[in-house]
């Protein structure tokens, strides 16, 4: 799943936040200094998907299949066996929809071109005895629910993550055979039916159903969809429940009394394999591997604690007061704690810091539906002025990671190291010749040309009056970026930027401002000139991102391709990537979808950084701290981690 951290930005403004004293024994008390925006499951995954509402939501959905950190594989969880693509069998389509593909549906039953006539599909056992809060059991229906209705409402219109959840061009349908057996119908073999349907949460059909029925008789059901928020008795099948939600103050959770699978023991071995074992239900099952040697990490599944409490600050700054009070046990923070704050814990008795490396990335980009950003050649000469190392090492001091690829090193066997980077290697005064002479050759004037000195690298005389190759003049635009509360990164980057733009004659000004407010303008009104945000990558197993960041079929409002690419070659090169299972090839195609990025660039990546994280170890103690993207990318662990006495 793709989270935005939609890397924040914060206005300055008064909220009212709880003050706790010294944490209270039985009780994990965590902050977060962004306030979450909805307590909705379907406007989470959608127009909302901001990491904030995925901290306030872990543990309380479950899933088919899920991936385990700190290995990343993919293993079953309400599932009672592996999926083996070798079960898939085949059925005619006017079997299962003997009335025709639904018309709003027909344009996704068509493979290479050609309409689809058969279906293949695959069964799935269950365990019979999961349970949500309420007691009523979790079933094939909930998870039959979940994918049919994602596709009836649309899972394109419903944006954000669900048309990866569930893509309507893979589901064809969902269906329970029995209490216990769902069945899957699939338009064809695709990757992000194993790493996206099948480890997606599922919803409680007996709480969503009549409420969807009802949205349904609105004027705009999706609108009533996504507003609705009286969720605080929503079932779960998680650890923890949904929780109070006191506006700009707390969310207070409490602990899952029906929760299914506690006491449950996994281990990893030195061959890859994997061990779940639950002893009230006599299951002992391994899976990728033969579970040779000693187990290398072995976790006991909570919760260990009464409940959560998380806190909400105005910024990182009281945030990292209230951790090193012992207000706060932990605090989630997407982008990892800033180098004054590391210096400031590192003094505080009883704080522990760890770093990770990073999965995700932070990038700027353009509105390609206008001018000039629909040019490739602007893009490019845009790119080359923008010096990440110079940013990132002597202004920074080390504080960001430079990057250049929308693939993370941190995830090895995806990244590809051989991609352009406009630039690369080159001073001030060079970028700026360079910058000059992509514009130039592409038909762009100036009233007046920038001009440097090589002995100074600098630049000497500021170009103005920038035309394009029509003659019409650049007329100045505006780049949203998340503001210094939240992220000083960022806005320092931003900054730099808009100075080197100006340098050349590109009208540009920042505008720093709310992270919501870049959301709705970028995301739901498509309403922007530039931007500047961030990305978590969801699942590293396979990097499904590639498709709903930058496939065509993702520009309507609420989409995650905001941006508007729209690429053929790239569209039919990524849907080769789906659909493929056999991971080496899928490597050797992610590869090449790189190398198109770095050329085409929808997004200019920009940096990132390990993630460093604090929490009070006089509190608390973690089964394992060294995972990619740190604890905040597991969900702060809230069902593993145990309370010292």
């Amino acid at each position: 799943m793709c989270k935005k951290y939609l890397l924040c930005g914060i206005l300055s403004f008064c909220v009212v936040f709880l003050t706790v004293g010294a944490a209270s024994a039985g009780l994990l008390e965590v902050g977060q200094h962004s306030d979450i925006t909805t307590n909705n499951y379907w406007a989470h995954m959608g127009p909302k998907s901001e990491v904030w509402n995925t901290y306030a939501s872990s543990g309380i959905y479950p899933a088919v299949f899920t991936t385990v950190a700190p290995t990343w594989q993919l293993v079953p969880s309400l599932a009672t066996k592996m999926f083996d693509p070798a079960d898939f069998s085949t059925v005619s389509l006017s079997e299962i929809f003997p009335e025709g593909v639904p018309e709003e549906r027909e344009e996704y039953f068509f493979v290479g071109g050609e309409a689809v006539e058969e279906l293949i599909y695959v069964d799935i056992p269950l365990y019979d005895f999961v349970e949500w809060s309420d007691g009523m059991p979790v079933t094939a229906h909930d998870v039959a629910f979940t994918h049919m209705i994602t596709l009836e409402l649309g899972a394109v219109a419903l944006g954000g993550n669900h048309p990866n959840l569930t893509p309507p061009d893979v589901i064809a349908k969902v269906e329970a055979l029995d209490d216990y057996t769902v069945r899957y119908y699939l338009i064809k073999e695709d990757a992000r039916f194993m790493f996206q349907a099948l480890p997606r949460s599922i919803v409680a059909r007996h709480y969503w159903e009549p409420l969807i029925e009802e949205f349904l008789m609105k004027d705009e059901p999706l609108e009533a969809l996504f507003a609705y928020e009286d969720t605080l008795d929503e079932p779960s099948a998680g650890g923890f429940l949904r929780g109070r939600w006191e506006r700009g103050a707390f969310i207070d959770r409490e602990v899952n009394p029906h929760y299914t699978w506690q006491g449950a023991q996994e281990h990893f071995y030195e061959d890859g394999s994997y061990r779940f074992v639950f002893p009230p239900k006599d299951i002992d099952v391994l899976y990728h591997g033969d579970g040779e040697g000693e187990a290398w990490l072995s976790t006991d599944s909570g919760p260990f604690v009464e409940g959560v409490l998380h806190s909400i600050y105005t910024d990182q700054s009281t945030a990292v007061m209230a951790l090193s009070r012992g207000d706060v046990d932990f605090v989630f923070n997407p982008v990892g704690l800033e180098v004054g704050f590391q210096e400031q814990l590192s003094e505080v008795p009883n704080i522990a810091m760890i770093s990770n490396l990073a999965y995700g990335i932070r990038f700027m980009g353009f509105n390609l539906r206008k001018e000039p950003f629909n040019d490739l050649a602007f893009r490019q000469a845009f790119a080359t002025l923008i010096d990440r190392e110079f940013v990132c090492e002597r202004v920074l001091q080390g504080a960001a990671i430079p990057l250049a690829s929308v693939m993370p090193p941190g995830n090895v066997a995806w990244f590809n190291e051989n991609v352009t980077v406009y630039g690369e290697g080159m001073g001030r005064s060079e970028r700026v010749e360079e910058a000059v002479r992509i514009l130039s050759e592409a038909g762009y004037t100036w009233e007046v040309t920038p001009e440097v000195d090589h002995d100074t690298d600098e630049v000497v005389v500021r170009g103005r009056g920038l035309m394009m190759p029509d003659g019409s003049p650049v007329e100045e635009f505006e780049m949203l970026a998340p503001g210094q509360a939240y992220d000083p990164l960022r806005t320092t980057f931003a900054m730099f930027i808009e100075r080197w733009a100006n340098e050349v004659g590109i009208p540009m000004y920042t505008r720093l401002t709310d992270f919501s407010l870049i959301v709705e303008r970028v995301f739901n009104q498509q309403d922007f000139d530039a931007w500047m945000l961030g990305w978590s990558l969801g699942n590293p197993a396979f990097p499904t991102y590639f498709n709903v960041f930058f496939h065509s079929r993702y520009t309507d409002p609420g989409g995650f391709n905001a941006q508007g690419y729209a690429n053929p070659e790239y569209d039919a090169l990524v849907e080769e990537f789906l659909s493929t299972l056999d991971l080496e090839e899928a490597r050797k195609i992610c590869f090449e979808l790189q190398e198109i990025m770095a050329e085409e660039l929808p997004y200019i990546v920009l940096f990132d950084t390990e993630i460093v994280e604090a929490y009070r170890e006089d509190r608390l103690v973690y089964p394992f701290t060294e995972v990619l993207g740190g604890l905040q990318f597991v969900g702060g662990m809230l069902g593993t981690v145990k309370l010292l006495e």
